[in-house]
């Protein structure tokens, strides 16, 4: 069964919008809307590219009062890492998670990059408008032989991981890309270092995991 789309909402419709036409490349697809009694319901829809889409609510039409206090940010609202929740779109090819990235950094924006899983996937990460962690994602090789098995078993079964044999990884490595000084920065600009690790980018580029490119 094949992803139709993931609703979310904001307070910020015009940000949200050249984020997502701009740095992601998505064109409006359509809206449902509807005004009676007085609601200005709005639940605009973004193509990501292949058809799936991506849903975002206006919630500054439902009037002045109504969900005005509302925090966008999902993974804060519920008292979790910004990791927690995340949606994860995927580059054909290692070319144009590249051209992704760069576009990000065009855009103003940070841009944390890591291999993860056994080198399985290659991701970039940054933040929407709403404080939604964006991950664009290069499938590079083949999930681990038995990987599907050590999942139920960890998650369904709740089997620790020496348990199952399933090996460690450790602490992996990752690239923060800073944007050009030059380059304006939106609105809504995320550090991305206190936003997941609670530090300064000084203090995360002194620890050995943690590799900074200023562009």
């Amino acid at each position: 069964m094949a992803l139709n789309h993931v609703a979310f909402s904001t307070h910020t419709p015009e940000l949200t919008y050249k984020f997502y036409t701009q740095a992601m490349k998505f064109h409006i697809a359509g809206i449902e809307t509807d005004d009676k009694k007085g609601n200005k319901y709005k639940h605009v829809f973004f193509d990501t590219g292949d058809g799936t889409l991506l849903a975002y609510y206006d919630l500054g039409a439902y009037g002045t009062r109504a969900h005005s206090q509302a925090n966008t940010n999902v993974t804060e609202a519920m008292g979790l890492g910004p990791a927690y929740m995340h949606v994860a779109y995927e580059a054909k090819n290692r070319e144009g998670l590249e051209e992704i990235r760069q576009r990000w950094l065009d855009h103003g924006l940070e841009v944390m990059e890591q291999d993860h899983h056994k080198e399985w996937m290659h991701s970039i990460y940054t933040f929407d408008p709403n404080g939604l962690m964006v991950e664009c994602a290069y499938i590079q090789g083949e999930l681990p032989e038995g990987d599907a098995k050590h999942a139920y078993d960890i998650f369904v079964e709740k089997k620790g991981i020496d348990e199952v044999g399933y090996p460690r990884e450790g602490t992996k490595p990752f690239t923060l890309h800073l944007p050009n000084p030059d380059v304006q920065k939106p609105e809504y600009y995320t550090s991305i270092t206190e936003k997941v690790m609670n530090m300064d980018i000084e203090t995360a580029g002194a620890l050995p995991f943690v590799n900074v490119i200023q562009h």
